[in-house]
């Protein structure tokens, strides 16, 4: 009996990390240097995460009127993922381990080879120490900033603030299977080709220039304001390029050219944005403090490149505990404040265009038309959203109490859209589909029960919700709404649909309801959002040198598609396959597969202890004994992540999604990489 589960996905990793930083200067000139070292490996064998970097920052005065700082910051980092979540090939883990029985022999002989799968496409122990995912990136970050004093008086003062910087990065990526894995033997019956290797290369240039004139001024003493106005630019451009060979011939290494078919594919993108911003505050004795803005925008991802869209925002703040009036001394601060802005998001790159698909005819290239349409008239989408809040001081600052109410607005929403057949296209891109609104509030009170000279309290207790609803729903006679907004894998599994008053994150599903019009026929199940978040953070330090800190996570309900068991149960594997079933003669495992939605729609809530830790700093009186004066500080510790959580969820993690954490694809587990639990041991000296 072999526990496969348990060899690919229960192992110890270790994890090191490590910096040194070193920090001076003058009063005209300052530095800060340091490295860090980073290298942890995975839960499976075989992958893992190494970085390594190096950081400098100079501050410098060339003047009493002109001061310019200037960072660099390199970065090479080595990803090797592995092979896991959703693969039909069977391919991927956590899909193959769902169908291999305990009973099964996969382990390598003494020759080093290892036996095919009877019940898989592949041994996962092979693709385990055979198949090759992994990516290095060489990152270089460099960023500067000038400040100029041309005014400085006593009432008033002027200068110029430029900002700007780099990002260039360049990451080479190889995927190999060779030929004799089994999934790769089984595609000489039907491709004649074995064995695949592909090599990208993804090159990433970003910059950033930003300079604004910034006016302080007084009026008399109770007003103090400042103007400013400016102007940012933003580009990036993007060199994809991907180069695969199949076919290959037997043995390392794995290169796409050891292949007898080659295919390439080169993907360039440019992007600018241009912004020009104005932008007044006025603070009144610090009891009433306003600002009001305008950003004036174009991006050549929009239909009309060269067109501006202006994005207003205004703020006020009054603190009724400042003024005269105010006597009521247990509470130190009570601030009423209010909020509005307006931003803006150009469509996806090339949206305005219509794609051509390459052909070949007569051995000759062409391209030829796609039935995927192109809008030139794309505007970007527009956001707003006004806020009010509260903020309440008791105590000298003991204890602080925020409130905050939220509604932002959604509009013209930018998307892909399925058009009706009769159209003879697929879909439109970059088609304003409709508007959104989310409301929300969130809560936050610190605390701080005990603060004597030998033990100090802090805790924090933080809680959010938000609810989204779909106000407008563009409809024209090109279109059939409503339509997916998720990337799930059909009905019988869940759903996401963008419809009428109701989330894009909801479940629809099966069975059929005749009655749900507006549904796709669908039945309507829970949100992926969960109905609310708490968060309980809490630091003690006693006697100044042992501190003590913990995070507990709690996620009030939140539904996930979890596709994992239906793996196992596919594969004759879950722990209560055979236990009897609602459905007289027929196991457990193999009714469950026949359930509608209703059955993989499960709730993925959990109260997780996210972060934990315990840091001791030595004595002064040890550490002078032991070192002198040549260590000013020694602090050693231990810390984790993820250390336990509590849910009914039945996948490995429940915050695992198939498609990412984007916010309009709802939560999709098919047999996820497990969420691992980290502890470090820290050693701190300061010299």
């Amino acid at each position: 009996i072999y526990d496969y589960e348990k060899e690919i996905f229960g192992n110890t990793a270790f994890l090191r990390n490590t910096s040194l930083s070193v920090a001076g200067g003058n009063e005209r000139t300052k530095f800060y240097v340091s490295g860090t070292t980073t290298d942890e490996e995975g839960l499976v064998d075989r992958t893992g995460f190494a970085r390594h970097s190096i950081r400098a920052n100079v501050d410098h005065k060339i003047s009493d009127r002109i001061d310019v700082s200037i960072g660099s910051n390199y970065i090479n980092s080595f990803n090797r993922r592995g092979y896991t979540g959703n693969d039909n090939r069977g391919i991927a883990l956590g899909y193959t381990l769902a169908y291999i029985p305990s009973y099964a022999e996969l382990h390598k002989n003494e020759n080093g080879i290892f036996p095919n799968s009877d019940y898989t496409g592949d041994n996962p122990l092979a693709i385990v120490e055979r198949a090759i995912n992994q990516e290095r990136t060489n990152r270089f970050v460099q960023t500067g900033s000038l400040n100029i004093r041309l005014i400085d008086k006593e009432s008033s003062s002027l200068r110029f603030a430029a900002q700007g910087g780099v990002d260039f990065s360049s990451s080479d990526a190889l995927l190999a299977l060779p030929g004799d894995l089994q999934s790769q033997v089984a595609l000489r019956q039907t491709t004649g080709l074995v064995g695949v290797a592909r090599v990208a290369k993804n090159q990433f240039f970003n910059s950033n220039l930003q300079g604004f004139l910034i006016y302080d001024w007084k009026i008399g003493d109770a007003v103090s304001l400042t103007s400013q106005v400016g102007t940012v630019r933003l580009t990036q451009q993007q060199n994809l390029t991907w180069n695969q060979g199949q076919n290959l011939s037997p043995g390392p290494p794995y290169t796409p050219n050891r292949g007898t078919i080659f295919t390439q594919e080169t993907f360039f993108s440019e992007e600018a944005d241009v912004g020009f911003v104005a932008q007044q505050e006025a603070n009144f004795r610090d009891q009433i403090i306003a600002t009001a803005g305008i950003r004036f925008d174009k991006s050549n991802r929009n239909g009309d490149p060269d067109k501006y869209y202006a994005f207003p925002k205004a703020s006020l703040a009054v603190n009724l505990a400042q003024f005269g009036f105010w006597s009521f001394e247990p509470v130190n601060l009570l601030k009423l404040r209010a909020a509005y802005g307006e931003t803006g998001g150009p469509a996806f790159f090339g949206g305005i265009y219509s794609p051509l698909n390459p052909i070949s005819t007569g051995g000759q290239p062409g391209l030829l038309p796609s039935t995927l349409l192109g809008n030139r008239d794309v505007q970007p989408e527009t956001a707003s959203e006004l806020e009010g809040g509260l903020d309440i001081g008791f105590l000298q600052g003991r204890i602080g109490l925020e409130a905050t109410v939220y509604e932002k607005k959604v509009f013209d929403l930018i998307n892909t859209y399925a058009l009706s057949p009769a159209t003879g296209l697929t879909s439109i891109r970059a088609y304003n589909v409709g508007d959104l609104r989310n409301r929300g509030l969130e809560l936050a009170l610190n605390v701080n029960p005990v603060r004597t000279s030998n033990f100090t309290w802090n805790s924090s207790t933080q809680f959010w919700l938000n609810r989204t609803e779909v106000t407008k729903l563009n409809e024209s006679p090109l279109v059939v709404p409503p339509f997916n907004t998720g990337l799930g894998f059909g009905a019988t599994f869940g759903r996401n649909l963008f419809t009428l008053g109701e989330s894009p994150s909801r479940w629809f599903g099966t069975p059929a309801d005749p009655n749900s019009t507006n549904f796709s026929g669908l039945t309507r199940y829970e949100e992926a959002q969960p109905t609310f978040q708490m968060s309980f953070f809490n630091s003690l330090t006693l006697l100044k040198s042992l501190e003590v800190s913990f995070l507990l996570h709690w996620k009030k309900d939140g539904y996930n598609s979890n596709l994992s068991r239906l793996l196992k149960d596919e594969g004759g594997t879950t722990e209560d396959w055979s236990q009897p079933s609602p459905e007289a003669g027929v196991p457990l495992g193999i009714y469950r597969q026949g359930l509608t939605a209703r059955e993989f729609i499960q709730n993925a809530g959990y109260v997780r202890l996210r972060e934990a830790s315990i840091y001791y700093t030595i004595p002064a009186g040890l550490r002078t004994s032991l070192f002198k004066d040549y260590v000013q500080n020694i602090r050693i510790g231990v810390s984790g992540n993820n250390l336990l959580t509590w849910t009914d969820y039945v996948g490995y993690d429940p915050e695992v999604s198939n498609f990412g954490s984007t916010a309009n694809f709802a939560q999709v587990d098919v047999a996820g990489y497990p969420t691992s639990r980290r502890i470090f041991f820290h050693l701190g000296i300061d010299f």
